[in-house]
Protein backbone atom coordinates (compact mmCIF):
# COMPACT_ATOMS: atom_id res chain seq x y z
CA UNK A 1 0.00 0.00 0.00
CA UNK A 2 2.61 2.36 0.47
CA UNK A 3 4.33 1.64 -2.16
CA UNK A 4 1.60 2.21 -4.61
CA UNK A 5 0.90 5.48 -2.87
CA UNK A 6 4.41 6.83 -3.57
CA UNK A 7 4.31 5.88 -7.08
CA UNK A 8 1.19 7.52 -7.59
CA UNK A 9 2.47 10.99 -5.88
CA UNK A 10 5.69 10.46 -8.06
CA UNK A 11 3.54 10.19 -10.80
CA UNK A 12 1.51 13.20 -9.80
CA UNK A 13 4.44 15.69 -9.16
CA UNK A 14 5.98 14.54 -12.88
CA UNK A 15 2.49 15.85 -14.15
CA UNK A 16 2.71 18.88 -12.30
CA UNK A 17 6.32 19.82 -13.17
CA UNK A 18 5.37 18.92 -16.75
CA UNK A 19 2.37 21.61 -16.63
CA UNK A 20 4.55 24.27 -14.95
CA UNK A 21 7.07 24.31 -17.70
CA UNK A 22 4.73 24.15 -20.38
CA UNK A 23 2.83 27.30 -18.79
CA UNK A 24 5.87 29.08 -18.44
CA UNK A 25 7.69 28.38 -21.61
CA UNK A 26 4.21 30.20 -23.15
CA UNK A 27 3.97 32.46 -21.14
CA UNK A 28 7.84 33.64 -22.11
CA UNK A 29 8.25 35.66 -25.80
CA UNK A 30 9.52 33.38 -28.45
CA UNK A 31 13.20 34.75 -29.17
CA UNK A 32 14.20 35.44 -32.71
CA UNK A 33 17.57 34.65 -33.75
CA UNK A 34 19.15 34.54 -37.25
CA UNK A 35 20.24 31.76 -38.48
CA UNK A 36 23.13 30.52 -41.65
CA UNK A 37 23.39 28.08 -44.08
CA UNK A 38 26.24 25.86 -42.40
CA UNK A 39 26.68 23.49 -46.19
CA UNK A 40 25.01 19.94 -44.85
CA UNK A 41 23.50 17.19 -45.93
CA UNK A 42 20.11 18.01 -44.30
CA UNK A 43 19.97 21.67 -46.47
CA UNK A 44 21.31 20.24 -49.13
CA UNK A 45 18.32 17.58 -49.15
CA UNK A 46 15.54 20.15 -48.38
CA UNK A 47 16.64 22.89 -51.47
CA UNK A 48 16.15 19.37 -53.77
CA UNK A 49 13.26 18.95 -51.99
CA UNK A 50 11.80 21.96 -52.26
CA UNK A 51 12.71 22.63 -56.19
CA UNK A 52 10.81 19.52 -56.49
CA UNK A 53 7.78 20.06 -55.04
CA UNK A 54 4.46 21.61 -55.74
CA UNK A 55 5.75 24.82 -53.77
CA UNK A 56 8.08 26.34 -56.60
CA UNK A 57 7.03 27.18 -60.41
CA UNK A 58 9.28 27.92 -62.78
CA UNK A 59 9.68 31.27 -64.36
CA UNK A 60 12.07 30.59 -66.82
CA UNK A 61 10.29 28.57 -69.77
CA UNK A 62 13.72 28.42 -72.07
CA UNK A 63 14.61 25.59 -72.25
CA UNK A 64 18.40 26.73 -73.01
CA UNK A 65 17.98 28.06 -69.54
CA UNK A 66 16.59 24.68 -68.14
CA UNK A 67 19.54 22.89 -69.73
CA UNK A 68 22.01 24.91 -68.33
CA UNK A 69 20.27 25.39 -64.95
CA UNK A 70 22.04 28.62 -64.47
CA UNK A 71 20.56 31.41 -63.57
CA UNK A 72 17.01 29.89 -62.86
CA UNK A 73 14.40 31.62 -61.44
CA UNK A 74 11.34 30.63 -59.58
CA UNK A 75 8.20 31.95 -57.81
CA UNK A 76 6.09 30.67 -54.76
CA UNK A 77 3.43 29.12 -55.98
CA UNK A 78 1.45 29.60 -52.70
CA UNK A 79 3.44 32.10 -50.74
CA UNK A 80 1.19 31.95 -47.77
CA UNK A 81 1.33 28.37 -47.24
CA UNK A 82 4.61 27.34 -45.61
CA UNK A 83 6.89 24.56 -47.45
CA UNK A 84 7.19 21.24 -45.53
CA UNK A 85 10.41 19.52 -45.16
CA UNK A 86 10.98 16.54 -42.35
CA UNK A 87 7.99 17.33 -40.48
CA UNK A 88 9.00 21.24 -40.13
CA UNK A 89 7.11 24.25 -41.83
CA UNK A 90 9.52 26.86 -43.59
CA UNK A 91 7.75 30.19 -43.39
CA UNK A 92 8.70 32.94 -45.83
CA UNK A 93 7.79 35.97 -43.51
CA UNK A 94 7.78 36.21 -39.73
CA UNK A 95 4.13 37.54 -39.46
CA UNK A 96 2.64 34.34 -41.27
CA UNK A 97 4.72 32.14 -38.57
CA UNK A 98 3.48 34.24 -35.77
CA UNK A 99 0.17 34.05 -37.17
CA UNK A 100 0.49 29.92 -37.15
CA UNK A 101 2.41 29.77 -34.10
CA UNK A 102 -0.09 31.92 -32.24
CA UNK A 103 -2.99 29.82 -33.87
CA UNK A 104 -4.58 26.60 -33.06
CA UNK A 105 -1.11 24.97 -32.32
CA UNK A 106 -0.13 22.95 -29.77
CA UNK A 107 3.51 22.92 -30.72
CA UNK A 108 5.38 25.31 -28.15
CA UNK A 109 8.26 27.50 -29.87
CA UNK A 110 10.98 28.90 -27.51
CA UNK A 111 13.15 30.07 -30.74
CA UNK A 112 12.23 31.72 -33.98
CA UNK A 113 14.88 31.28 -36.57
CA UNK A 114 15.21 33.57 -39.16
CA UNK A 115 17.78 33.17 -42.61
CA UNK A 116 18.43 36.43 -44.32
CA UNK A 117 17.96 35.13 -47.65
CA UNK A 118 18.23 38.81 -49.58
CA UNK A 119 22.33 38.42 -48.76
CA UNK A 120 21.67 34.60 -49.94
CA UNK A 121 23.78 34.28 -53.63
CA UNK A 122 22.45 30.61 -53.90
CA UNK A 123 19.21 29.27 -54.78
CA UNK A 124 17.45 31.08 -52.38
CA UNK A 125 18.61 34.32 -54.47
CA UNK A 126 16.25 32.94 -57.64
CA UNK A 127 12.68 32.78 -55.38
CA UNK A 128 10.30 35.28 -55.82
CA UNK A 129 6.66 36.17 -54.82
CA UNK A 130 4.13 36.27 -57.43
CA UNK A 131 4.37 39.76 -56.82
CA UNK A 132 7.67 40.29 -58.17
CA UNK A 133 9.01 40.94 -54.79
CA UNK A 134 12.88 38.56 -54.01
CA UNK A 135 12.14 36.78 -50.87
CA UNK A 136 13.89 37.93 -48.01
CA UNK A 137 13.70 35.75 -45.50
CA UNK A 138 12.78 31.70 -44.69
CA UNK A 139 11.69 31.51 -41.15
CA UNK A 140 10.97 28.21 -38.95
CA UNK A 141 10.59 27.84 -35.42
CA UNK A 142 12.57 25.29 -32.65
CA UNK A 143 10.76 23.70 -29.79
CA UNK A 144 11.17 23.97 -26.24
CA UNK A 145 15.38 22.46 -25.16
CA UNK A 146 16.14 23.13 -29.34
CA UNK A 147 17.59 25.96 -30.97
CA UNK A 148 18.85 27.48 -34.51
CA UNK A 149 21.36 25.30 -36.46
CA UNK A 150 21.48 26.34 -39.96
CA UNK A 151 17.88 25.53 -41.73
CA UNK A 152 17.49 22.81 -38.71
CA UNK A 153 17.07 22.61 -35.23
CA UNK A 154 19.75 21.06 -33.25
CA UNK A 155 19.49 19.88 -29.06
CA UNK A 156 16.72 17.53 -30.50
CA UNK A 157 18.69 14.51 -28.13
CA UNK A 158 18.15 17.44 -24.73
CA UNK A 159 14.63 16.49 -23.96
CA UNK A 160 15.52 12.99 -24.64
CA UNK A 161 18.11 12.61 -22.47
CA UNK A 162 16.07 14.10 -19.68
CA UNK A 163 13.02 12.23 -20.18
CA UNK A 164 15.42 8.90 -20.22
CA UNK A 165 17.74 10.52 -16.64
CA UNK A 166 14.15 11.04 -14.86
CA UNK A 167 12.91 7.54 -15.63
CA UNK A 168 16.14 5.75 -14.57
CA UNK A 169 16.11 8.03 -11.41
CA UNK A 170 12.39 7.41 -10.96
CA UNK A 171 12.79 3.72 -11.15
CA UNK A 172 16.26 3.19 -8.70
CA UNK A 173 14.35 5.05 -6.16
CA UNK A 174 10.99 2.84 -6.50
CA UNK A 175 13.78 -0.35 -6.92
CA UNK A 176 15.57 1.57 -3.38
CA UNK A 177 12.44 1.57 -1.78
CA UNK A 178 11.43 -1.93 -2.40
CA UNK A 179 14.62 -3.04 -1.11
CA UNK A 180 13.99 -1.36 2.31
CA UNK A 181 10.76 -2.46 2.84
CA UNK A 182 11.49 -6.00 1.85
CA UNK A 183 14.32 -5.88 4.25
CA UNK A 184 12.20 -4.32 7.30
CA UNK A 185 10.03 -7.27 6.63
CA UNK A 186 12.48 -9.98 6.71
CA UNK A 187 13.59 -8.12 10.05
CA UNK A 188 10.35 -7.80 11.44
CA UNK A 189 9.68 -11.55 10.43
CA UNK A 190 12.78 -12.70 11.70
CA UNK A 191 12.52 -10.73 15.20
CA UNK A 192 9.05 -12.90 15.77
CA UNK A 193 10.53 -16.02 14.71
CA UNK A 194 13.25 -15.54 17.85
CA UNK A 195 10.75 -14.31 20.18
CA UNK A 196 8.61 -17.31 19.34
CA UNK A 197 11.50 -19.80 19.27
CA UNK A 198 12.45 -18.37 22.81
CA UNK A 199 9.02 -18.73 24.58
CA UNK A 200 8.95 -22.30 23.11
CA UNK A 201 12.02 -22.72 25.01
CA UNK A 202 11.15 -21.35 28.09
CA UNK A 203 7.95 -23.33 28.42
CA UNK A 204 9.72 -26.37 27.87
CA UNK A 205 12.52 -25.31 30.85
CA UNK A 206 8.84 -25.16 33.00
CA UNK A 207 7.46 -28.23 31.87
CA UNK A 208 11.14 -30.22 32.74
CA UNK A 209 10.83 -28.63 35.89
CA UNK A 210 7.24 -29.91 36.35
CA UNK A 211 8.25 -33.61 35.43
CA UNK A 212 11.52 -33.33 37.62
CA UNK A 213 8.90 -33.09 41.20
CA UNK A 214 7.11 -36.06 40.00
CA UNK A 215 7.98 -38.96 42.05
CA UNK A 216 8.26 -42.27 40.63
CA UNK A 217 7.21 -45.84 41.45
CA UNK A 218 10.55 -46.92 42.13
CA UNK A 219 11.24 -43.74 44.53
CA UNK A 220 8.76 -45.08 47.27
CA UNK A 221 10.16 -46.75 49.99
CA UNK A 222 8.79 -48.58 53.01
CA UNK A 223 9.17 -45.52 55.22
CA UNK A 224 7.17 -43.80 52.75
CA UNK A 225 4.39 -46.43 52.55
CA UNK A 226 4.25 -46.38 56.82
CA UNK A 227 4.77 -43.53 58.13
CA UNK A 228 3.67 -44.18 61.07
CA UNK A 229 6.18 -46.79 61.99
CA UNK A 230 9.10 -44.24 61.64
CA UNK A 231 7.04 -41.49 64.12
CA UNK A 232 7.30 -44.75 66.79
CA UNK A 233 4.11 -46.42 66.85
CA UNK A 234 2.91 -48.46 69.44
CA UNK A 235 4.42 -51.98 70.09
CA UNK A 236 2.26 -55.32 69.71
CA UNK A 237 0.87 -56.49 72.46
CA UNK A 238 1.06 -59.82 71.72
CA UNK A 239 4.61 -59.70 71.67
Amino acid sequence: MILRNFKWMMLLAVVLIGQALCQRTSAMQRIVKETFLAGSEYEQSLIGHLLNSSAMVTLNDDITTLLASTNMTYTLASPDEPFVFVERNYFWSQKDFNEYADGENNTIFSYVCVYNASEDEGLFSQIYFPSGDRIQEVVFGCEVSKECCGMKCCGDDVLINIIIVGVISLALLLLLLCNILIGFKKRREKSRETNLKATYQATDTTNGAIDNDIISADQITYDTRHPATNRGSPANPTA
